[in-house]
């Protein structure tokens, strides 16, 4: 009460006597500032072991002052920051000497910050000043949020066996609260831009910074603290992918800032990973293969239906070939033994390529059916058109993708997994050669592109007759060569199929040339089936294959 009692008091009368002398506080703080230094340095001096807790009370108090003189010399409404920096000296020392009424009191000293600072924030939000950083409102949330990083950082180490059980409780809230204070800061200074559009890469760019010096403190201070707070980066990159006040992630400054919160990102991730559990590093990973996906994406599409916006398929087919280029480089990190592949096999193995599969798998079923593959200004040529190049680098990417994670210690025992995969591979390829045929007639015969005029077109019906045979054909000789019986039945079955179509759908369309050309070319190709691909013989490890 002595030490850190007469400061204060002092402090509070002063404000009130001098309150409209200019810099009236700032001159009081520093002179205790060199007041209390000059104490601590005689009581030094004099080499007393019973006073070197006096000591380092004295140049506390000095730091602190110090440090309170840079907002007092800009405004003069000084309580909270004051209070903030009184609580983490209150603290410090109630620790040091086991007091625990000294150790409530510098708790409740930053609660009470907060509530003087926000009592008083409709007054202080009213004034405008020139400078950013530079200016009261920023300094004064800066001290608040070293007070309680100050605090958090102290109560981290050894405490009293009476304070252990809160030591994580009381630690942690203090560090968020610094945080909180220091973004708040932060996004309190990026809104003084009159244009809105421009805060998201600015709240982008306060992030990717905190994060790094989260970072760099944690690594210093040996504080896991700072360095899970700093492994957050990834799930708030997130968030702001998704924000739509842009029209496209470069814009506004977002050419620069997102290589830099991606650099950011993946280098906390680098020095801090081992702070979070396995799980928790195998999602954060895995997120990052989905941002950078949905990020290119994004932009790539942008730039195509800018450049090019007569022809939707170059911007819809960013959406798949982004993701598909990414999913084939997770693929084939199983090579590498560099970081991040090695030590994380199941984030871009597993986990990552699942969830680019699922998005790749949904985005060939909507584009099959919606998309007819305009590449305007050049003509549709099938398979070198964007929709299709895109398809296909899709399912190539699928196929090289399960067949790495097929390779991975656990997966490889899954053969019910793995079968399933490969018949979604399965099914998504067959419905792009039934797209891409379908588009051709649309572009070349003028059939319009939808599932009434395909039900309805004869020499659709016949086109997807004799595609189906020959993707049937081609299925059976395949598993043939490769005594596959599986992949042999899978192409009967689509044989049988082609069969009940003839005779349910095409036999109905009596007295058409394609009618007539679609039994001729089933008959020939199931003799073709027939003498080159028989069932292949029984094998021991057929689902190896």
């Amino acid at each position: 009460a002595l030490v850190f009692g007469a400061p204060t008091v002092t402090m509070g009368l002063q404000a009130g006597m001098l309150h409209n002398v200019p810099y009236a506080l700032a001159c009081t703080a520093l002179s205790l500032s060199a007041f209390y230094l000059l104490l601590a340095w005689m009581l030094t001096r004099a080499r007393r072991a019973p006073v070197r807790l006096l000591v380092e009370s004295f140049i506390a108090l000095s730091l602190a002052f110090a440090t309170l003189a840079i907002p007092l010399a800009l405004e003069d409404r000084w309580t909270g920051a004051a209070w903030a920096l009184e609580g983490a000296a209150v603290l410090w020392i109630g620790l040091r000497q086991e007091r625990r009424l000294a150790v409530l009191a510098g708790i409740v000293l930053q609660l009470a910050a907060a509530v003087a600072y926000f009592d008083d924030a409709p007054v202080r939000h009213r004034e405008h000043t020139r400078w950013i950083i530079a200016n009261e409102h920023f300094i004064s949330e800066w001290l608040l949020s070293l007070g309680a990083m100050i605090s958090a950082a102290r109560v981290r180490l050894k405490v009293p066996a009476w304070f252990t059980q809160l030591q994580p409780l009381v630690g942690g809230g203090l560090f968020l609260l610094g945080l909180a204070w220091w973004l708040h800061a932060g996004a309190t200074q990026i809104m003084r831009d009159d244009v809105p559009s421009h805060w998201t890469h600015d709240w982008l760019a306060l992030s990717a910074g905190s994060a790094i010096a989260l970072s760099v403190l944690g690594a210093r201070l040996l504080w896991n603290a700072p360095r899970r707070a700093a492994l957050a980066l990834f799930p708030v990159l997130a968030v702001f992918a998704f924000e739509a006040s842009h029209p496209h992630p470069l814009a506004y400054g977002g050419w620069w800032i997102w290589p830099l919160a991606f650099a950011a990102a993946y280098w906390t991730l680098h020095r801090d990973e081992s702070s979070a559990n396995r799980g928790i590093r195998t999602w954060l990973h895995a997120l990052g293969l989905w941002l950078l996906s949905a990020v290119g994406a994004d932009e790539l599409g942008w730039q195509m239906s800018r450049w090019l916006p007569d022809g939707p398929a170059w911007s819809q087919g960013a959406w798949g070939l982004i993701p598909a280029a990414v999913l084939l480089s997770a693929a084939m990190s199983g090579r590498t033994q560099r970081w991040p592949f090695a030590s994380e096999r199941t984030a871009y193995l597993q986990l990552g390529p699942v969830g680019l599969g699922l998005f790749l798998t949904v985005w060939g079923a909507v584009f099959d059916l919606l998309a007819d593959g305009s590449a305007a200004p050049l003509p549709y040529v099938p398979l070198l058109n964007p929709i299709d190049l895109a398809q296909a680098t899709a399912i190539v990417a699928l196929g090289l993708a399960a067949a790495a994670a097929a390779r991975q210690r656990g997966f490889d025992r899954r053969d019910d997994l793995r079968s399933a995969v490969r018949v979604v591979i399965g099914l998504q390829a067959f419905a792009w050669l039934n797209a891409m045929m379908l588009r051709f007639l649309h572009h070349y015969t003028g059939m319009a592109y939808d599932l009434n005029a395909v039900v309805n077109s004869t020499l659709a019906q016949t086109c997807l007759t004799i595609l189906w045979t020959l993707i049937a054909l081609a299925l059976m000789v395949w598993a043939n060569r490769g005594a596959r019986r599986v992949g042999w039945i899978a192409g009967a079955a689509l044989l049988g199929v082609v069969i009940l179509k003839l005779f349910t759908v095409d036999l109905s369309r009596t007295g058409t040339l394609p009618r007539i050309v679609s039994f001729l070319g089933v008959g020939a190709l199931m003799l073709v089936i027939g003498f080159f691909s028989p069932l292949p013989p029984r094998a021991t490890h057929e689902e190896s294959q």
